[in-house]
């Protein structure tokens, strides 16, 4: 039923609402659980928006996809209003990344003060899902809370296929064709040959957290490899930075910093230096084989 409001006349006790009038009014408004008046209690900070259950029902409805426009700067995921839930194109402005392929569902919250949301995107079709804050203006940087379930449910006998960049974002490392333009075949002369063999293998201890620090283990260093070339490491190039207003965004670091090794780099390289080996190998053979048959033809003389 609807609030009934009770009529309060003008103060000089002859008009108005009459006792009974009134707190039949009162009881109506608290009993019907419907449209009670103690759920509908404002919309200022710290109090709920509307009531309960017609937050319910209007969260529980989609807005759905409208394919037939263009992307424009009304199809943004900023405009996006508290208590909204929405589905979103893959190429709308600020999704957590552009994709004409994909779809977002979009749930939009208000946060604990004036101005503050949050808002989590559901990817579709295996696309990760992400979580933004905006703290009073400016919304901070979308961050990945989740990845396809299959990333964790399916084991394989290959090699790592995955890496994280500096914003903690989980890739996949593609090998493909597809997502190359071929520059040349990767071939070492001998000036690139000795300089790649004046990289060294090194023999540490791991200061992770993860690691056991009695261990030792083997690897590279990224930042020496990184120097030699920087397509061996992967380079965080960002830092996240939170401004006096609590405003999160991601800034370019003045001098990126080496964070790890491009093992696929690795891979490739090793090979071209086994290839570059093997020709020098079967070189020195037929030389050795020449010298052998001189040999021979003398000692038979």
């Amino acid at each position: 039923m609807a609030i009934q409001l009770p009529n309060p006349g003008t103060g000089n006790g002859s008009t108005g609402d009459n006792e009974f009038v009134l707190w039949t009014k009162v009881k109506n408004n608290f009993s019907d659980q419907n449209n009670a008046a103690s759920r509908l209690v404002g919309t200022d900070d710290e109090q709920i928006p509307t009531s309960e259950l017609a937050f319910k029902a209007a969260f529980s409805q989609i807005t759905p996809i409208e394919d037939d426009r263009a992307v424009s700067a009304s199809l943004d995921f900023n405009d996006l209003a508290a208590g909204s839930r929405r589905i979103m194109r893959g190429d709308s402005k600020n999704a957590p990344f552009v994709d004409p392929s994909a779809a977002w569902e979009v749930h939009t919250y208000k946060s604990y003060r004036e101005g503050a949301l949050t808002q989590i995107a559901f990817g579709f079709g295996g696309t990760s899902s992400y979580i933004r804050n905006r703290t009073s203006t400016s919304w901070g940087a979308w961050y990945a809370f989740t990845t396809n379930v299959n990333t964790y449910a399916t084991t394989t006998a290959a090699g790592a296929n995955v890496v994280v960049d500096s914003t903690g974002k989980l890739m996949r490392s593609t090998s493909s064709e597809r997502y190359k333009e071929i520059l040349a075949p990767l071939t070492l002369d001998d000036a690139a040959y000795d300089n790649a063999m004046q990289l060294a293998p090194i023999v540490y201890r791991s200061t992770a957290d993860a690691d056991n620090p009695a261990y030792h283990y083997y690897s590279f260093s990224a930042e020496e490899l990184g120097a030699y070339d920087p397509a061996f490491a992967l380079w965080r190039e960002t830092e996240t930075v939170s401004d006096d207003e609590g405003n999160v965004t991601e800034q370019p670091l003045d001098e990126r910093i080496a964070e790890g090794i491009n093992i696929n780099a690795l891979l490739a390289f090793s090979h071209a230096i086994a290839i570059k080996q093997d020709k020098m190998i079967k070189s020195q053979a037929e030389a050795i084989a020449t010298l052998t048959e001189r040999l021979d033809a003398v000692t038979a003389q």
